[in-house]
Formats: C-alpha cells, structure tokens, sequence
C-alpha cells in the first residue's frame, strides 16, 4: 500500500504531526526501556544505585519527553477523529480508545507522581503509570494492526528496530557513563565485622580500640573515606543562614536555635523528620549547646586542643572533621552551631568496631551525586527534587546504610572510654548504654535477667519510635515516619532555649512507665520488717522508730538509670514525712535555698575523683581517675531506700516519696555558665515517678501483686540483704505457685550465699513448673560447680547458651568451668566468645592468662597480662577512694550498699 494511500485521510499538517509523534514516542518508549532495564536490575537483582549524571538525565529526559509526547497524541487524536468519524470501525474505535484510556491514565499518574513521589506509599501509582504504558501501547498496536489501513509489516519491523535499538544504545552509554564515573562508595550490610576467633586474635595484644597517634584526628576514632579533611558543604548541604543573622543571635543567648543547619534540604521532601531534629539533643550537640561548650573549653584549656579532639568526632563533626579544632574555634560560626547534621548520620559508611569513641567513617569522598546540588530556587530545584522524588530509592540507598537499624550504629558515640592520650592516666571505661543495653534482658542477651521479655528491644526501638507525618513527609510508611527527636533524659536544652513543647515531650517520655517508685516494706520495732504493709498496716505508738523501704524499680529504660554523663546527672529520691496535722517529722532530698541537693540525699549519679582523691565536677574527663560513687539502676533491677521516722504524739505518720530528676546538678550548671560569661538558668525538676502512704488510724488496702515482692526481693539481694530477699521471694512462690520466678529467686539468693543444698530442691521444683528453661539452666550449673559436678556444670552453661548465644557472662562462667576441669583449650575458645562480644572485657582477658598460664605458654600469658592490665582498675586507684570516704563521712555513709537515710 502506498503512503499516499495509506494517509489519505491525513491532511499534510496532520502527516507531519503523526511523523513527529511516532519519533518522539520511539523517544520515549526506548527511554521507558532504558529505565525499565535499569530499574529492574536493581530491584530484582542486589545493585545499588550510583547516580551517574547520565541517568539522571535520562529520568529528566522521561519527564520532559513524556510530557511532549503525551501533548501530540492528544492533539493528533483531536484532530484524527474529525476526520474518521465516517469510517466507523468497532475493533478500531475500542483498539483506539483503550490506547487513549492508557495515555489518560499515564497522564494523571504521572503527574501525581512528579508531585508526591513513587515511595513505599505510593507505589501503586508507579506500578499505574507502568502498566498504563503497557495497556496503552498494546492498545495502540492492536489499533494499527486491525485498522482498515494498517501499518505494513516491514514498517512496523522497521520501528521495532529502530526501538530496540535506541534503547539499547541508551543501555550502553550508561555502562560507558558508569564506568566513568568514580568509584561507588563502600556499602557495608553490617556495622562491623565480628573478630575472628578461629584463632587468639590478641596475640600480640593490640587494642582494637588503638589509634594512630598521627592521625588527624587523634584520638577520636573517626575517620573520612576521603583520607582527607571535610569539606563542610558535605554535612551542611545549603541553603545556608545569614552569618550575620546567626552571631546576632549568638550574641543574644550564647548559641542559636533560630536555623536548621544543613537541614534545610531535606526539608524540601522530609518536612516531618526535619522538624523533629530541630529540637532534638543531637542537633544541639556542639557549639549550640552551653553546657557541652564549657565542658570542651575547659578540656582544651588544661589538657590541650589536640586532646579535645576525643570530643568533637561525636559532638562537634563540621568543625573538628574539618581539621579546625587544633587552632582558635569560632564559637559564632555556622560550622560551630551546626551540631550534628542530617547528612553526618546518614553518611556513616561503617562503624570501625564496637569499642565506640567515635570510630566511624564518613563516606565523603564523593559530592551530593543528584543534579543541581547548588540550586536553591528556580527550575533547577523543581528538576532536583523530581529527580529525588522519581525513585526514591536511589535516594535510600545512597543515604541509609543497613547496619543504621543495629544498636552497634549508636554503640559509636554511646560508647565512650577514656584513654592515656586523654587523661595521662590509663584505660578507664566511661559512659556506656551499648554494653549496659547488650548485657541485659531487654536484649535478650542475659539468662541471669530477673525478667526476659517477650521480645528484644533496641536503642532505636525506644529512641526513634515511629510519629504520624503531619506535614507529608514523602519518608512516610502507613501515614508514619521514624521518630528523630531522639527523646531521653535531657530537659536541660529545650528549657534553656525556651522550648516549653519538646520539654514536655522530654518530661512525658520520663515518666511513661520507665521507672516505679513503691513506699513497700517497714521496720517495725515490735513487728520486724513487715513488707506489703499497706494491707497488714502494723499498730504504731507515738515514739516508735519506723524505716521505710522505698523499692525503686527500673521498668523501662534499656540501659542503665541513669545513663549518660552521670558525673554530672542527678536523679534522686525526695522523702518526706509528716504528723497527722501536716507538721514535718523527716524530710530528705530537698534543695537548699542555692539550689544545691542536700547531700544526704539518695542519689542516681556517679562522682569521679581527680588523682588527688577531689571529686571532679566540672564534666572534665580528662581528670577522672577513678569513681568514688556509683548509683545506677540496670534494667529490670530495682533498688532500695531507707529512711528513719519517729512516729509523732499523734501517732500518725504520712510519707511521701518522689523520684526526681534534673539534668545538669547545680555545681555543674554554675560552672558552665561562668565559663561562658552567662546567667545561669534554673535548670526544671522532673518528677519520674512517686508513691506515698498513711499509717495510723487508716485501714488496709489490697494485698500487692508478686511483682511488688518479687521487686524488693531482687532489691535486698542486688544490696546484700539476703534473709529479706529469702522473704520476700518465698512470697512470690506462694502467690504465684505455676511461675518459676519465686523459687528460682530463691535458689539464687542460697547460691549467692554459699549454701547449694536449698537450691537444689528450689531448682527441682522450677523444673516441675518450666521442664528445661534455659534460666532456670543456669542456676543448675552454678549449683553443679558449687558441688564440684564441673562436667554436669559445663554441659547446662552450653544449654543456657543455645538460648542465649550472646550472653558474656555464661562465656565467662563456662570458661572457669572448663578451666577448672583443665579442658584449656576450650575454655579459652569460651573466654573468646565473650571477648567477641566486648574485646574490653578485663574478667575474660584475666581467664585468658590464667590459661596461657596453666599451659605454660609464658610469651602469651604475658600478652594477656598485658591486656588484663590495660583494663583493669589501678589497685591505687582503690586507695583515692578509701581517703575520700574518710575524709567525707556523708560520702562515706552514701556509699554503703546498705545504709538509713
């Protein structure tokens, strides 16, 4: 058929139109291929996207292509049915208007999609928009095929051709493009590798957590991919605020809050997540935060700028990664009031190992890999942001590493020790959530735990719980997004920076249930201890000497209460007693008229001692030596209060005690605000938790539920009162007699004790109630080494690690276990489980060289010496500790486990 025939219902401006149509929808279908292709090898295959420029230009390309395309067709269409309404042809007209449905449909999903994004929400409208394509397209060729004057098959073969072709050589100059292009950046699945213990991996004895003291960033274990210094644009991508703007307000109030650094980019797509770390704690991480700035000013003044550097790999990224904190630091600048960006997370390339200190990397080699990364308005920034909203998987896979799910991602800067190039001193441990964390039942990690939970929780579980994104975050899954408030402890910020909301979020996250404060059980002077005694209340008479049991029982937090910084945190509990009239009989945990605590008070804190013996109070770790107090609850423990009332002439007595928490102590606040020349603020008070009662005149209550006694049980015990704990756990076994927890606790406290013949008959019956709990397993081998059973003592450790392969201290215990039995290759093999675990573990570097030892192996018992000694405590240290208590009786009478306030 000639052309003449074949377009003799066109007129010549419709032929030109159809020719131009049929070459830009060859266009656009070998661009469809092409991305198609791509797409579906990274989906269906594991390729992860690397951006190259060309590709990005192609999905521009699709865009503007698709958009020219879909305008001709319906322009032709217009102008084509005009002019075959007389040919009226049934399989034409549904061919036809089924290829028209599907352009519609690829309009309007499109459109949709340039608009909102193809993420997880709106896949359906990708998958649409796929499928209309195809719908269309085959409705089209049926059009053709069946038309009255359908296209010749060498014409239609030509096309083909020519499409395939097109698409193909598209496929080409991409791996030409790609090939090109720099290397992809390090993608690692995991945080770090597990050490391997196939064989000694310290032999010779090398710290894992050792650095290169030439490094530049010595002695914080960061380090950048690039090998060089940071660029700042690379975590403070723009727009960026006004320099003059930011000092005016630093001038004002000492830091500035007013301007998302580095965050205003990903507002663009991210609105939800933004607004959430503008108030969070890491965003005021460095120079924006008055208390951190004191604490890093006195470190550089009386250590040097050089050891500082410990600091600013967590705190202060944009300013010390970019090699500026050896020299003066600009405390106005954007750099310094930057804290931690959105990009410095979420280019974390690997966490080095799980000694924290900062030891990750920084995938920086490499620019911002989209199109228009300058473009702050204009066509340029709507062409960015479609290019993001396209396929946003790429977008993911360049900024979200697998391993950020894993606690380890956090252990970096959660995780802190203090080392020689620091303190001039030797290894100390600081703070530390990630071990606190791993080493309990929250984890799941530990048999010992006295509750295991249905399920393990992590740091991000509690810590970055998901929110409903009400300002349409296109990271939105179900109409949600992971938190990144990052909600802890700190009230301090928001209040200095006059954040009233995220104080109160703060204050709400605190008190949902993290920790329970029970005024539970009474020494009576006729009556003894009477626990529950609120449904027994004992007869009381005016000169009566009563002490209260006040159970504190961390229920929530995943680490230990407190966490963090203790040296300068302060939790404690308030006590207060009263006569029937209100009078006051006892009060203690109150602050004087400067604020100060009462130093009688029952303190949740830690107080480091310099090397003269003095408390170091000014969160100066460079100074720390050793603790001389520590207070802290771990998870699912409890511990206990006691304080002394006279019953009154009335001989009613009514007791009040509240769990309080400030962040920051007084001394430490004054100290802080007069390193900066600034007012000191008065820091809020949080109330936790409380609990009060009444004795005298007033009738019982309900008994308590055996989680109450089981509580104060595990309380007395963790204290050493064993005799109560005895009590109060044969309680728990007669209120719940079908749960093992009471006469497990039981054979605890009598193995605790040295006294294995009880136990036996308790563990007997927990295996009546739960044959086989790998638990109650461990509490047989304890038995079954108490009684020189080793063999039998080994073979339960192994069972109670089935169940809890992660649990270091049955490591350890199966390590002396097969030590004992001179099985030393074995037992080191289980000593080294534990040091995979945690490569800092002085208890298994100690058995480690008592089994080089046995072995008469002298050059590799003197490796693990070396080892154990970095570790352990300084035995002089001991001696600091020993003169504080007696020259601070106060201190001293704190430090008792056992002691009456």
């Amino acid at each position: 058929m000639s052309v003449r025939k074949r377009f003799r219902l066109l007129s010549p401006f419709q032929r030109g139109l159809f020719s131009a149509l049929a070459f830009v929808g060859i266009l656009i279908l070998a661009n469809s291929l092409y991305l198609f292709g791509y797409t579906a090898l990274q989906d269906w295959g594991d390729w992860r996207a690397k951006l190259v420029p060309y590709y990005q230009w192609m999905l521009l390309g699709h865009f503007a292509v698709g958009v020219l395309f879909v305008g001709l067709a319906f322009w032709f269409v217009g102008l084509h049915l005009r002019s075959v309404r007389q040919h009226f042809r049934k399989t034409s007209v549904l061919s036809g208007s089924t290829a028209l449905l599907g352009l519609a449909v690829l309009l309007a999903t499109g459109v949709f999609l340039l608009r909102k994004g193809a993420g997880v929400e709106n896949q359906w409208a990708f998958h649409a928009h796929r499928l209309a394509g195809l719908f269309g397209f085959a409705g089209y060729l049926i059009h053709r095929t069946l038309s009255w004057d359908p296209t010749p098959a060498p014409v239609r073969w030509r096309m083909g051709g020519a499409l395939i072709g097109l698409a193909g050589l598209m496929g080409l100059i991409h791996v030409w493009a790609d090939r090109q292009a720099p290397e992809a950046r390090v993608i690692y699945a995991k945080a770090f590798e597990e050490i391997d213990i196939s064989s000694d991996p310290f032999l010779p004895f090398v710290p894992l957590s050792e650095l290169d003291p030439h490094a530049t960033f010595f002695p914080s274990g960061a380090t950048l991919a690039s090998g060089e210094k940071l660029r700042p644009e690379v975590i403070m991508p723009g727009p960026l605020p006004s320099i003059v703007e930011l000092q005016q307000e630093f001038a004002e109030k000492g830091f500035t809050s007013k301007h998302a650094i580095g965050a205003e980019d990903c507002r663009l797509c991210h609105q939800d997540i933004v607004a959430q770390w503008e108030n969070s704690a890491h965003r005021f991480s460095s120079f924006n935060n008055p208390f951190y700035t004191a604490s890093v000013l006195s470190t550089r003044e009386e250590a040097s700028p050089k050891a500082s550097q410990f600091c600013g790999g967590c705190h202060d990224p944009a300013v010390m990664l970019a090699g500026n904190f050896l020299g003066e630091i600009d405390r106005d600048s954007i750099e310094a009031q930057a804290g931690l960006t959105c990009t410095v997370c979420h280019i974390v390339n690997r966490i080095h190992n799980v000694t924290g200190n900062g030891n990750y990397e920084l995938a920086d080699n490499g620019q911002d890999p989209y199109l228009f990364r300058e473009a702050t308005s204009g066509w340029r920034l709507e062409a960015r942001k479609y290019l993001i909203k396209a396929r946003p998987r790429d977008h993911k896979d360049f900024f979200i590493r697998p391993f950020y799910s894993e606690p380890e991602y956090c252990a970096a800067c959660h995780k802190v020790n203090l080392d020689v190039p620091l303190n001039g001193y030797k290894w100390l441990r600081g703070q530390d959530e990630y071990d606190n964390w791993h080493d309990s039942g929250v984890s799941r990690n530990a048999a010992r735990t006295f509750y295991l939970p249905p399920v393990s929780r992590s740091c991000q579980d509690c810590h970055m719980p998901s929110y409903e994104a009400v300002h349409g975050d296109l990271a939105a899954k179900g109409g949600y997004v992971k938190g990144h408030e990052f909600l802890a402890a700190n009230t301090a910020l928001p209040h200095v920076r006059g954040d009233q909301e995220t104080l109160e979020k703060v204050e709400k996250f605190l008190q949902d249930g993290k920790l329970r404060v029970e005024v539970f059980a009474l020494e009576h002077p006729r009556a003894g201890v009477v626990m529950d005694f609120r449904s027994n209340p004992p007869e009381i008479q005016p000169g009566d000497e009563l002490i209260f049991h006040v159970v504190v029982r961390n229920q929530g937090v995943g680490h230990t209460f407190p966490g963090g910084t203790n040296d300068s945190n302060q939790g404690w509990l308030q006590f207060e007693a009263n006569d029937g009239s209100g009078g006051e009989i006892v009060r203690s945990g109150f602050l004087d008229d400067e604020l100060f605590l009462d130093r009688r008070a029952h303190v949740y804190s830690a107080v480091m001692l310099d090397k003269n013996g003095e408390p170091a109070m000014h969160r100066d770790a460079h100074n720390f030596h050793v603790a001389g107090l520590v207070r802290v609850i771990p998870p699912g423990n409890v511990d206990i209060a006691r304080y002394r009332v006279i019953v009154p002439e009335d001989g009613r007595v009514s007791v009040q005690a509240r769990l309080l928490w400030r962040k920051f102590n007084r001394t430490y606040t004054l100290f802080s605000y007069a390193e900066l020349g600034l007012e000191p603020p008065v820091l809020p008070i949080t109330e936790i938790a409380a609990d009060s009662i009444q004795l005298g005149g007033i009738g019982a209550t309900e008994r308590a539920h055996w989680l109450h006694y089981n509580d104060y049980g595990i309380g007395c015990l963790r204290q050493g009162d064993l005799k109560n704990a005895l009590q109060a756990f044969a309680k728990v076994a007669e209120l719940e007699p079908g749960r093992v927890d009471g006469y497990r606790n039981q054979a605890r406290v009598h193995l605790v004790a040295g006294d294995p013949a009880p136990a036996a008959e308790l563990l007997a019956r927990c295996e009546e109630v739960l044959p086989g709990d790998p638990q109650t397993k461990l509490w047989w081998a304890e038995y079954l080494k108490l009684e020189g059973e080793l063999e039998q003592a080994a073979e339960m450790y192994r069972g109670v690690l089935e169940a809890f392969p992660k649990d270091r201290n049955t490591w350890r215990r199966l390590s002396d276990t097969l030590y004992r039995l001179n099985e030393y290759d074995r037992s080191l093999q289980a000593s080294l489980k534990a040091l995979q675990i945690d490569p800092e573990d002085v208890a298994a570097h100690y058995q480690r060289m008592l089994i080089y030892r046995a072995q008469g192996q002298t050059e590799n018992e003197e490796q693990a010496r070396l080892a154990f000694e970095k570790y352990r405590i300084d035995d002089n240290a001991f001696q600091l500790v020993k003169d504080w208590r007696l020259s601070d009786p106060i201190a001293n009478h704190e430090i008792e486990p056992l002691h009456v306030h």
